[in-house]
């Protein structure tokens, strides 16, 4: 019963989507108030009362009693526990060798396509985080570079005594972790956080380097080596063995695999609701579509490249919306999507009205139409061909084509394939928007690139489901990114996805966080400030009152701690905060 409602709920709240978005507070009030308590933690209500459902809030419900490790700690405090706390990391190096790039993906399945595309990317070394269930062997035969596979046991003896590594959860998403901390252990500058299903395209020079006119030419770290073998289960010196212990499974690297019925965000299979009913994910589309998308078996390959890489003066070429007045902006019908509505997983819904027909039509560049155009006006805006510092880039977010990052409520009643155009230039997410109010979109982690200034973004809360925890990721991050003039870019389509088999009821359950409470969490992320000196202060500040609003548990708080620490054992160098609240001032 609890199913056909989630179902019946959805396909209203299509229904006002269908009927020129005439979506409002009571779209969100008619996905099942159930589903909200148990996402709280809370016992059902079996009340029934002949109002509609309650909206989540986001009120502090209680209070973190914990201790705030980085309250008022200086940039002199956090470079003095640095240096201590690399004197006596716990981290155990697998080698010597360093990249400067790094892919990191989590898996239980067996090598798929997706992941041996990426192994034989030139300058990419890849890191393949297992779990408890997936294969005893993960071989990439024709990698490039450096690829290592962790199974439970190199987990262990990695990382089994830091204090990070003691806080991921087996069987979980969140154990992708600890393949951002081996990165950068490991000499990351830059990580391409991707899933087993989302694989690169081959395209063209041009094409693949779109928003920096030209391919990077960096090189891997000094001690790497530029076609080095996997490791596939023989030890490194010194290194753990490599071998997963485990027997074999299938499921996706998140979403089903990484699935929990309980919203935890568990590895652990859904097999019953993968066995249920329809509707499910389709099969792949015809053999010869499919393969004329997939790269051949050849060399090593260059696509995936650095914002500004191949400019000389450092310079990335973006797409910029000016006049633009909503906090939230739908990059989708600006990358050309193929159907219409259409939105990234994670967008508040009851947003799409507001925001949808503003720039439904294709956009008018700022030269043509200045700022004091008609196009300026309150329901419209102009896009900006501009060149920004790579520099102030801090993540790029790559759509995907064939089935590319949509909630569920889209995939049960809209058509896929949904593909992009390729555009000239990537879209530049604004920070601010005509009102000075900060601009969110959510990105996730299925291929998206972080540079060097917002590593410190990487971390993946695990008291949520996996299919939340990348969006939550995205949403915290942006409103830090702001305080230290970091952005967030869309980029044009550089990777295809297939998505392994899923069934949508289940994916629109464990997505219920997303539809009830990201609405609200926009709103008091946008209206939260800390007077902090340094970014850990101010990021510890941020969870904590997550936590008490319920968007996190406090293991994600303790998790968050456990990642700053981390970062200063690494020695990594936070961005120094450039902007405060006015009323920081005038302390």
């Amino acid at each position: 019963m609890r199913l056909f409602l989630a179902t019946l709920s959805a396909l209203c709240l299509w229904a006002a989507v269908a009927q020129n978005f005439e979506l409002g507070d009571l779209l969100v009030e008619s996905i099942s108030h159930r589903i909200a308590q148990r996402q709280l933690g809370e016992a059902a209500d079996t009340k029934i009362e002949g109002t509609s459902g309650k909206l989540f809030k986001g009120e502090v419900f209680r209070q973190f009693d914990g201790t705030r490790l980085f309250k008022d700690v200086s940039a002199k405090d956090l470079a003095k526990r640095a240096k201590d706390a690399a004197s006596s990391s716990r981290l155990k190096h697998v080698s010597d060798r360093r990249c400067s790039h790094w892919a990191v993906v989590t898996t239980i399945n067996e090598p798929t396509e997706a992941v041996q595309r990426q192994a034989m990317e030139e300058d990419w070394c890849l890191v393949v985080i297992g779990d408890r269930k997936g294969p005893r062997e993960y071989p990439l035969p024709q990698a490039a570079n450096w690829t290592v596979f962790l199974d439970d046991k190199a987990q262990e003896t990695f990382a089994g005594d830091h204090p990070l590594g003691k806080l991921l959860p087996w069987n979980h998403f969140g154990r992708k972790n600890l393949g951002f901390v081996f990165a950068l252990l490991h000499g990351a500058q830059a990580v391409f956080d991707f899933d087993d299903d989302n694989m690169l395209l081959d395209l063209p020079p041009a094409a693949a380097a779109t928003g920096g006119h030209g391919h990077m030419r960096g090189s891997l770290g000094a001690n790497a080596t530029s076609h080095a073998h996997p490791i596939h289960g023989r030890k490194l010196p010194n290194a753990p063995n490599t071998v997963a212990h485990s027997h074999s499974a299938s499921a996706s690297s998140k979403d089903k695999a990484h699935g929990s019925s309980s919203g935890s965000g568990s590895h652990e299979h859904k097999a019953a609701e993968a066995k249920a009913s329809p509707p499910v994910q389709p099969a792949a589309p015809a053999a010869a579509a499919a393969e004329a998308a997939k790269p051949s078996p050849a060399a090593a390959k260059r696509v995936l490249v650095l914002p500004g890489s191949g400019h000389s003066e450092g310079l990335y070429h973006v797409n910029v919306p000016f006049a633009y007045n909503f906090s939230l902006l739908n990059p989708y019908p600006l990358m050309g999507a193929t159907a219409h509505p259409a939105w990234p997983r994670g967008y508040p819904l009851h947003l799409l009205k507001a925001t949808y027909h503003h720039y439904s039509s294709t956009p008018t560049s700022a030269a043509a139409a200045p700022l004091s155009s008609p196009h300026a006006a309150a329901n419209s805006f102009v896009l900006n061909k501009v060149a920004v510092p790579a520099a102030s880039v801090g993540v790029v977010q790559y759509l995907a084509n064939h089935d590319p990052d949509v909630d569920a409520i889209y995939r049960l009643v809209q058509p896929l394939p949904l593909n992009f155009q390729l555009r000239q230039h990537p879209l530049l997410l604004p920070l601010f928007n005509a009102n000075r109010e900060q601009v969110f979109c959510p990105y996730n982690a299925q291929a998206t690139l972080h540079t060097r200034a917002a590593l410190w973004t990487l971390l993946l809360p695990i008291t949520v489901h996996g299919r939340v925890s990348d969006i939550w990721r995205s949403y915290f991050a942006q409103r830090l990114m702001a305080d230290v003039d970091l952005a967030v870019v869309f980029h044009p389509p550089l990777v295809v996805q297939f998505r392994n088999s899923h069934n949508y009821l289940a994916d629109f359950d464990s997505e219920g966080p997303l539809y009830l409470q990201a609405g609200t969490l926009v709103e008091q992320l946008a209206a939260w400030h800390s007077c902090a000196e340094t970014l850990p202060e101010r990021m510890e500040s941020l969870w904590i009152m997550l936590y008490e609003r319920g968007y996190v548990q406090q293991a994600d708080v303790a998790l968050l701690q456990a990642w700053l620490a981390t970062l200063l054992e690494l020695q990594y160098a936070f961005p120094d905060v450039k902007h405060s609240h006015p009323s920081c001032h005038k302390k």
